[in-house]
C-alpha cells in the first residue's frame, strides 16, 4: 500500500517540475543585480520555458497556470499587470498547435523556431508598452533581451531536457 502512494506521489512531483522549473525561472529573471539597469534586458527565461514544454509536453503546462505566472511576473516586476500573461498565453497557444512540426526535427530548427516566437514576443511587449503609456518608448531594451535570451536558449534547453527525462510518459 505505500509503496503505491509513494509511487503516486513520485509522479505526481515529477509531472509537476516543468510547472516548478518556470517558476523558479520565473524568480531568477526577477532578482535584482548590482548591474545598472541589466532588469530592462534581462532575457525572457519564462518564455523559453512555455516554448520548450509548450512543443514537449503541452500537458504539463495548463493555461491557468500559465496564465497565474505571467499575472505573478507582472506583479513581482512591477510590470504592465496581464502583459506577460497575454504574451505567454499567446506563445503557448501558437506553439503548441505547431509542436507537430517541430516532434523530430534538430535542435537548430527547434532553436530557430524560438528565434521567431521571442521576437514577436519581444515586438508584442514593446508595442503593448508603447501603447499603453502613449509616447515613444526605446526598442533597445527589448532588443537586446531578445539577443540574449536566444543566446541562452541553448543552455536552458539542455537543462529543459535533463528534467523531461526524468518525467513519466505520456498517457
Amino acid at each position: 500500500m505505500k509503496s503505491g502512494l509513494w509511487a503516486r506521489l513520485d509522479i505526481m512531483a515529477r509531472n509537476m517540475a516543468p510547472l516548478l522549473l518556470t517558476l523558479l525561472l520565473m524568480l531568477l529573471s526577477l532578482v535584482q543585480t548590482q548591474i545598472e539597469n541589466f532588469s530592462a534586458v534581462m532575457p525572457m527565461l519564462v518564455l523559453i520555458s512555455i516554448y520548450y514544454w509548450a512543443i514537449y509536453r503541452p500537458d504539463l503546462m495548463p493555461l491557468l497556470m500559465i496564465f497565474l505566472l505571467g499575472i505573478l511576473q507582472d506583479l513581482i516586476g512591477g510590470g504592465l499587470i496581464g502583459l506577460q500573461a497575454f504574451i505567454l498565453i499567446a506563445a503557448f497557444g501558437f506553439v503548441s498547435r505547431q509542436r507537430r512540426f517541430f516532434h523530430g526535427k534538430s535542435f537548430g530548427v527547434v532553436w530557430w523556431g524560438f528565434m521567431l516566437v521571442g521576437l514577436f514576443a519581444a515586438i508584442l511587449q514593446w508595442g503593448f508598452v508603447i501603447g499603453i503609456e502613449q509616447r515613444w518608448v526605446s526598442p533597445w531594451p527589448v532588443f537586446f533581451s531578445y539577443l540574449l535570451s536566444v543566446a541562452i536558449f541553448p543552455i536552458l534547453a539542455i537543462a529543459m531536457v535533463a528534467v523531461h527525462r526524468t518525467l513519466p510518459l505520456q498517457d
